[in-house]
């Protein structure tokens, strides 16, 4: 009887679309899977993510010449674009679902 062979995560740039067939995980990032998957012509509706590893933010930094003002009407700005559904339909063919519905959600995310 043949041994089982363990599973192990597969780093995607190994990855070619013949093994992506014969592997059971593998990590990327969210944007990272979703140009793997198109590069090898794979439906991404055949995967989903099992388990986040880590959060990651983006930031905007300012110079400190801008002032007080301006920041907050660019934070008032994105308030906005999350609240009408502006900021969801550019992140679409980005990210999933999921991670949309957290961006989206109003208010600073480092204080959730």
């Amino acid at each position: 009887m043949k041994a089982a062979a363990k599973s192990r995560p597969v780093a995607p740039e190994l990855l070619t679309r013949r093994k992506l067939h014969h592997v059971e995980f593998f990590y990327t990032s969210e944007i990272g899977m979703d140009g793997l998957l198109k590069e090898q012509e794979l439906d991404p509706d055949r995967f989903k993510a099992l388990l986040h590893l880590k959060k990651e933010y983006l930031y905007l930094a300012f110079s400190k010449d801008i002032g007080d003002e301006r920041i907050a009407r660019w934070r008032a700005a994105l308030e906005e674009v999350k609240c009408d559904g502006t900021l969801g339909k550019i992140y679409h063919d980005v990210y999933s679902h999921e991670t949309i519905k957290e961006i989206c959600l109003p208010g600073d995310p480092l204080a959730r």
